[in-house]
């Protein structure tokens, strides 16, 4: 089985599974043969290639890296899954991994990974152009540490 659906009702819901396949995917990146070319990428390079596998059309599931890797296909979760799973296996402290969820009023959201350091904070959003994020409406913002 490629997609597992579960039914997500909550913000908590979501970010145990999400940290769930994050960490599932940390160890993916070292055992997966097709992941492994991943973690030769530089930062510019893995937001270039989450960005060309950013699909809005699709039925809404959690996907591991190796699923976004082998079908090419990837909503805001599943990037920043793939993105916080890959920082993690390049070394960066697990405390210093975020996810970053927003919505609005409307109860649209959007998450995005932020990376903590002592020269500052990264924002990695490989698709920050959506319109979602184009929209005037009240955004509301929460960090999860994984």
């Amino acid at each position: 089985m490629i997609f597992k659906e579960y039914e997500i009702t909550t913000l908590k819901q979501a970010v145990i599974l999400m940290r769930d396949l994050i960490a599932q995917s940390v160890k993916e990146f070292s055992s997966v043969e097709y992941l492994k070319p991943f973690l030769t990428y530089d930062v510019e390079k893995l937001f270039n290639f989450l960005k060309a596998v950013y699909k809005t059309e699709r039925q809404e599931v959690f996907q591991t890296a190796r699923i976004t890797a082998l079908i090419n296909e990837a909503d805001c979760d599943d990037q920043a899954i793939f993105a916080a799973a890959w920082f993690i296996a390049q070394g960066v402290p697990t405390k210093n991994v975020r996810l970053v969820f927003s919505w609005n009023i409307d109860g649209e959201y959007h998450v995005f990974v932020k990376i903590i350091d002592p020269s500052g904070s990264l924002i990695f959003d490989p698709y920050p152009g959506t319109p979602f994020l184009k929209t005037t409406k009240q955004m509301h913002e929460k960090e999860f540490f994984l």
